[in-house]
């Protein structure tokens, strides 16, 4: 069987992978001219694909994913409409996403970006040249509960946060949260919370979900923070919201353009946070999603259904 590696994710835990499966071809596919001559005849890319990729394919039957989010999925229509499965590694970046996410929003409430400036100043800062925000007690809103919005969830309850959640999918309560509706109730959360957190999949239906009218909704002197995908918050809205005063803070781990641009009004925009799409990075992602391919390497070989396949045709 011929393995294509399409990715440069955790090099030395993949090489731990290849010696548990000597008798897989493995090669790498990193560079352009390198996948275009070995996807030819490969069985299974560990990585992405493209529409170029699948028209000259002529032995694929699936592909892993690295990432969680697999919405470049819909931009090959010669991919949704074969028989190739594709599987992804949800669950295996949500501790860190949800690590992540909450230091920016504690990094926003509790003003460090103005601290972290008075220390390179060598001053002072007294008096606080902004107000502090405490968690506890506040209000969460998560949009979308799956399972980094879960993780993010936890965390906050365990702040003594109040947790209200909606999602596309008919979902239990878990305790620690104390309402899911459907995406229906979302205008209800939006004026209910005092922190609103994206994690919702990037699909046609999800674009610009949280435009000018959406963030109108939400309370005065809210903080909304996305860390999916870019595209779901209108950046141009966003910006508006931040530069009026609508919004007291926002963080982003995604844009709709990455690298976002030095030119972006973005960079601009006061009091936000933007992180190079880095939240689901860390040494235990690594292990986690490198273990993934392990777990789904063996089931394949042992003609076992495979853990995390995805719906093409919706992304996620």
């Amino acid at each position: 069987m011929k393995l294509v590696v399409a990715n440069g994710w955790d090099p030395e835990g993949l090489e731990d992978v290849k010696k548990s499966f000597p008798n897989i071809e493995w090669v790498d596919g990193k560079t352009p001219e390198a996948m275009n001559e070995h996807i030819v005849d490969a069985e299974v890319v560990y990585g992405h694909v493209n529409s170029e990729h699948m028209k000259v394919a002529k032995n694929l039957k699936w592909v892993h994913s690295h990432s969680a989010g697999v919405d470049w999925v819909l931009r090959v229509p010669e991919l949704i409409e074969s028989d190739v499965v594709v599987t992804n590694t949800t669950g295996g970046h949500a501790d860190t996403i949800s690590e992540h996410t909450i230091g920016m929003l504690i990094s926003l409430t509790r003003g460090f970006p103005h601290l972290a400036r008075a220390q390179g100043e060598k001053r002072w800062a007294q008096p606080l040249e902004f107000k502090p925000i405490g968690l506890s007690g506040r209000t969460m809103g998560v949009i979308g509960l799956g399972n980094i919005g879960s993780a993010i969830a936890r965390v906050a309850s365990a702040m003594q946060m109040k947790v209200i959640a909606v999602d596309a999918r008919k979902l239990d309560n878990p305790n620690y949260v104390e309402r899911c509706d459907g995406l229906d109730k979302m205008p209800q959360l939006l004026q209910e919370s005092d922190v609103v957190v994206v994690t919702v999949p990037f699909t046609p239906q999800t674009k610009d979900m949280i435009n000018a009218a959406e963030i109108n909704q939400m309370k005065d002197s809210s903080y909304l923070i996305g860390i999916s995908r870019g595209g779901i918050i209108n950046e141009e809205a966003l910006a508006a919201a931040l530069k009026s005063g609508k919004l007291a803070g926002a963080a982003v781990d995604v844009t709709a353009v990455e690298p976002l641009p030095s030119d972006d009004p973005l960079w601009e925009a006061p009091n936000l946070i933007i992180t190079p799409h880095c939240c689901g990075t860390s040494e235990q992602t690594f292990r986690e999603v490198t273990e993934f391919l392990r777990t789904n390497l063996n089931k394949y070989l042992a003609g076992e259904e495979l853990v995390n396949a995805i719906d093409k045709r919706a992304g996620f």
